[in-house]
């Protein structure tokens, strides 16, 4: 990762990072994980129960946008890169700001979520971030595409 990488505290820095390949790895059992596949060739497995928890959390917020950080591990199927999305950390009161058509998660909250998830899940890494869409149908933005291109 270039740009932005996490130090100890979870606190940024700016920098480089020093790149290395993704480990080869299996893909993950169907029944378990929900595919996707973007246009360029990357694979997302998305376990059923971080579904199941986003729904959730649409839920518990209900009518207002949330969000919460990804976790989980990137490798390769050996052709294409691929992310395994594993867990889903919700955001505790103050961390996102929602409304009924936007969503922010701050920078405080970002932090928080990120320490929460080394403590339950030390060995998964941030993937990425979701985010409800209480009121109308799922799609993604440019500001979502541009977000999730920086994770």
């Amino acid at each position: 990762m270039s740009g932005a990488t996490l130090t100890k505290g979870g606190s940024r820095r700016k920098g480089r990072g020093r790149a290395s390949a993704a480990p080869l790895r299996p893909t993950p059992p169907a029944p378990h994980f929900v595919e996707h596949r973007t246009a360029d060739g990357r694979r997302v497995f998305l376990h059923r129960e971080v579904v199941a928890d986003l729904v959730a959390l649409e839920r518990h917020q209900h009518p207002r946008e949330t969000a919460g950080l990804l976790f989980g591990r990137l490798f390769t199927d050996g052709t294409h890169p691929c992310v395994l999305v594993r867990h889903l950390i919700w955001p505790e009161p103050g961390e996102v700001l929602g409304t009924v058509s936007t969503v922010t998660i701050t920078a405080e909250g970002s932090t928080r979520m990120l320490r929460r998830a080394l403590e339950r899940h030390p060995c998964a890494d941030p993937v990425g971030w979701a985010h409800t869409h209480p009121t109308f149908n799922a799609y993604f933005s440019a500001t979502d595409r541009a977000e999730q291109a920086v994770w």
